[in-house]
C-alpha cells in the first residue's frame, strides 16, 4: 500500500454517483443464455463427435472383422483427438468466464465492484485506459459475427486501473453511452491503448 490518494475522483464520486450505476451487459437475457447454451452444445458435438465416432468405428471393426494392427492406431488417434479437443473446448468455455470476473458490475460513491465481488475504491484509481477493440481479419464468418455483436456499440473497452488491480467496462454493455459519458466527466488521467491522452 502506498500513500497515494486520488482526492479529485473521490470528490467527483460523492457529487456524481448519488445512486449506484449498474454496468448492464448485453446478451445476458434468458433468450441470449438459451442461444449461448445451444452454441456450446453444438461446439461439444463438433469437438467430441469425431473422436467418439472414430473410437466406435474401431470397436465395430474389431467386432465384425476381428482384431488387427489398425485397431490400436484408431483408438490411440481417437484418444489423442479427444484430449486435444477437450483442451480446446475448455479454453473456449472457461477463458471468457475467467475474463468476466474482472468486468465491472456497478459503480457507487465508494468505488467499483467487479462481477467476482472485488471492490476497488476511488481513492486508489490511477487512470482510465481506453482500449480499441478490433474486428478479426481473414476469417469472414468470425468477422461478420463480431461485427453483428458489436453493432450499435463503440468498439472500446475501458480499463479502470487501480492500485490493487483493474476493473473493466466492456463494449458490449446495454448502457454504454451512459457509462462512457459518466467516465468522461471524471477528473483523472486518460490513456488510449496505453498512451497518455493529450488534451
Amino acid at each position: 500500500m502506498t500513500g497515494f490518494t486520488n482526492q479529485p475522483v473521490v470528490d467527483w464520486a460523492r457529487q456524481t454517483l448519488v445512486n449506484r450505476v449498474e454496468v448492464q451487459l448485453r446478451y445476458s437475457s434468458p433468450v441470449a443464455k438459451v442461444v449461448l447454451g445451444l452454441a456450446i452444445a453444438f461446439l461439444a458435438l463438433v469437438f467430441f463427435g469425431l473422436p467418439i465416432a472414430l473410437a466406435v468405428g474401431a470397436i465395430f471393426k474389431a467386432v465384425n472383422e476381428g482384431w488387427s494392427d489398425a485397431i490400436p492406431r484408431y483408438l490411440g488417434c481417437s484418444g489423442g483427438m479427444f484430449i486435444i479437443f477437450a483442451a480446446l473446448f475448455s479454453a473456449i468455455i472457461f477463458l471468457p468466464r475467467m475474463t468476466r470476473k474482472k468486468l465491472a458490475k456497478f459503480m457507487d460513491r465508494e468505488g467499483v465492484t467487479t462481477r467476482n465481488g472485488q471492490k476497488y475504491r476511488w481513492e486508489k484509481l490511477y487512470y482510465l485506459d481506453y482500449k480499441s477493440v478490433s474486428i478479426a481479419r481473414g476469417n469472414f464468418a468470425v468477422a461478420a459475427t463480431q461485427a453483428a455483436m458489436m453493432a450499435g456499440s463503440k468498439r472500446i473497452t475501458v480499463e479502470l486501473i487501480f492500485e490493487a488491480g483493474k476493473a473493466v467496462i466492456p463494449p458490449l454493455t446495454a448502457n454504454q453511452p451512459e457509462l462512457l459519458g459518466l467516465l468522461e466527466t471524471m477528473p483523472v488521467q486518460r490513456r488510449d491503448d496505453g498512451q497518455v491522452r493529450q488534451n
